[in-house]
């Protein structure tokens, strides 16, 4: 996936027109799509002992509206973090408790 958010990318970049990218890491909303296994302690995630900050696909698109309203993000790249860096086990062992 890494490879055609790139080629994107570029493509923006070289077609002679105004271009702002959001680059957002992983979206927190797509733990919705585990709530079962986070009940039970599980979380289907491929991560092994690394960590992200996941970001609220809300705050996202607040910054966005202020990118398309605002004067002076042209040729910009924002690269959108969550406020905490979790790894899989403390992103898991959150979730749980919550899920209950």
């Amino acid at each position: 996936m890494a490879k055609s958010h790139a080629l994107i990318d570029h493509h923006l970049r070289d077609a002679g027109i105004g271009w702002t990218i959001l680059k957002p890491t992983a979206f927190m909303q797509n733990f919705f799509w585990f709530k079962d296994p986070i009940a039970k302690g599980l979380l289907p995630q491929i991560a092994g002992k690394g960590s992200v900050s996941w970001v609220d696909t809300c705050d996202v698109a607040r910054v966005a509206a202020k990118v398309l309203t605002e004067e002076g993000h042209n040729e910009a790249t924002y690269f959108l973090t969550g406020p905490e860096t979790l790894d899989m086990k403390e992103a898991a062992s959150r979730l749980s408790n919550v899920t209950k």
